[in-house]
């Protein structure tokens, strides 16, 4: 038997070098194709309108759910901040811009909280959501893919909200809020980080999904709670999306 020529053997490694390195790639495609194809097996999700009752409506100097609304400032001071101090990239801006303008929508649906109202909530929190997962690319695959990326993720979230406003159905909302966090978290471990501090994505991403989380909890749960500061989960939100910039 004869032995391997010297450019089979290094046309062979190149190849597996290759494979290697594009292999969270195709895991990243693969887990977006399944998870997209995935929603078309569940049945259309409306929206909860007990979602709109919150633990703590209580009104103060004139103002409905004072606290609810009140407790969003902070985003509007960590998003002018951050959009002051971190102007690179258009992923970096369209994140702090969507962090300021959570705070002008999220006050604005809490002072009357309605499916209308809501979507002025959702809509700068999803662009925030898409422009983490394009720095998360940047940061860790490459540049140029994610300064491309940014906007289908933008358009796909916006769509997401459309979607829901037009037909009541929240599943391609649901997969928008989901995919990013489960990507980052894949990124995060699949390719190494081209800067130090780059943990507070992580802390960003797991604050906001903790925060939106307990506002999904049932109404009964919430009223139990009405006495434990519900601005609380707001602030700190604010404060690691603000940590995240570093």
């Amino acid at each position: 038997m004869l032995p391997a020529s010297p450019s089979l053997c290094y046309s062979a490694g190149m190849a597996r070098r290759i494979a290697k390195e594009h292999l969270p790639v195709v895991v990243f495609f693969g887990l977006l194709a399944v998870s997209l194809g995935g929603l078309l097996l569940l049945p259309p999700v409306p929206q909860d309108q007990s979602y709109h009752q919150f633990a703590d409506q209580r009104t103060i100097l004139g103002i409905p759910n004072f606290w609810n609304v009140a407790s969003n400032l902070p985003f509007v001071a960590v998003g002018a901040a951050g959009f002051r101090r971190f102007r690179d990239d258009p992923a970096t801006v369209v994140f702090f811009l969507g962090v300021f303008l959570t705070g002008i929508g999220s006050s604005y649906y809490h002072w009357d909280p309605n499916d209308g109202t809501l979507f002025w909530d959702r809509l700068p929190m999803t662009l925030s959501f898409a422009a983490l997962l394009a720095l998360v690319v940047e940061e860790r695959v490459n540049a140029r893919a994610g300064a491309i990326l940014l906007w289908p993720a933008l358009a796909i979230g916006l769509f997401s909200l459309l979607l829901w406003r037009w037909t009541d159905d929240l599943r391609l909302y649901f997969w928008v809020q989901f995919f990013p966090g489960l990507a980052v978290l894949l990124l995060f471990l699949l390719y190494q980080p081209k800067y130090t501090g780059t943990h507070y994505w992580i802390v960003a991403a797991c604050r906001a999904r903790l925060q939106r989380q307990r506002n999904r909890r049932p109404c009964r749960l919430r009223r139990a709670r009405q006495h434990v500061a519900p601005e609380s989960g707001h602030c700190e939100s604010a404060a690691a999306r603000f940590f995240a910039g570093d």
